[in-house]
């Protein structure tokens, strides 16, 4: 019977998250590297180009088998993020890792990611809109509010939302 696949966090060498990337694919791995797309103007020109959403981590699908041999082979993969404590390999679950790729590819305006931890609040369900369906925590900070998924207690996207557009669970 094949070994379960997870998602794991993987830390990469600085500016080196596109060619970890494409070297994990090349070697038949699934991964999933968060950008936005944003606007920029220089002086004679404005153009738009993709931003790294979580600078120095890359998520990766595999087997605990495989996470050694792919450090090994893979350069710019420095290491995968492990949980404090244990010091195990903290694996998001596929639920929460769908989701959160969701947010990020189909949000109308810009997700930001925290490490900071934040208190329970209502669960809440997107009703309309390009993110419908979507389910996650609603807290408020500073008058707005914003959706916030949570992943294993580590990292929090957010992303605003008007409150006509969620219903609670």
């Amino acid at each position: 019977m094949p070994e379960e696949k997870n998602w794991y966090v993987g830390y990469v060498r600085s500016c080196q998250e596109r060619r970890v990337v494409s070297a994990l694919l090349a070697a038949g791995e699934e991964c999933y590297l968060p950008v936005r797309k944003e606007r920029r103007r220089w002086s004679d020109r404005v153009k738009t180009v993709e931003v790294l959403l979580l600078k120095g981590m890359v998520f990766i699908r595999t087997t605990n088998a495989r996470r050694v041999p792919l450090l090994q082979g893979i350069y710019g993969l420095c290491s995968f993020m492990a949980d404090k404590s244990t010091h195990r390999p903290v694996t998001i679950p596929d639920a929460q890792m769908e989701a959160f790729m969701f947010m990020v590819d189909r949000s109308s305006k810009p997700v930001t990611v925290s490490t900071a931890y934040f208190s329970p609040g209502d669960n809440v369900r997107i009703c309309y809109g390009s993110m419908a369906g979507l389910e996650g925590e609603l807290i408020r900070i500073g008058g707005s509010h914003r959706l916030v998924l949570r992943l294993q207690n580590l990292l929090c996207a957010m992303v605003e939302v008007e409150v006509a557009d969620v219903e609670k669970i």
